[in-house]
């Protein structure tokens, strides 16, 4: 059963169910009953729908968060390959590792949001970029 969150969440937006969410509420409903004794009876679904909306910094958040693990994933996969091409294994799994972690993380932020797809890409590039002018500036 949908709880009333207004007063956890201040930001939600109540919306009236459309006809096929009441049809689907009656179809659960439906099921709901066949499942259950003919002695209990069932609470149908509420009739208005919450839809949370998350304030809009927490997606600024998200996006700044999602350029920056790419970024810096370009950055020391730059540093794990220039480990490797010098035959140093133990400075290579260390790289490999941070690679692996930071990896990792971006890709779950952009699997839960495909918008975040965009400043992934442009991490990727500028964290290149910036990988790549750092190792020929020591070289």
């Amino acid at each position: 059963m949908i709880s009333s969150g207004v007063e956890r969440y201040p930001d939600t937006v109540e919306v009236k169910s459309s006809n096929l969410l009441s049809r689907t509420k009656n179809t659960i409903n439906n099921y709901a009953g066949r499942a259950r004794s003919p002695a209990r009876s069932h609470k149908p679904l509420q009739s208005l729908v919450q839809i949370q909306v998350p304030h809009p910094i927490t997606h600024m958040i998200d996006y700044i968060y999602t350029f920056f693990a790419i970024f810096f994933t370009d950055i020391f996969y730059t540093y794990y390959l220039k480990a490797v091409n010098e035959d140093k294994v133990l400075r290579a799994s260390c790289w490999s590792v941070l690679v692996f972690l930071v990896a990792c993380s971006a890709v779950i932020e952009y699997t839960t949001n495909h918008m975040l797809l965009i400043p992934a890409a442009f991490g990727a590039f500028f964290g290149t970029l910036v990988g790549m002018k750092i190792r020929k500036s020591k070289e």
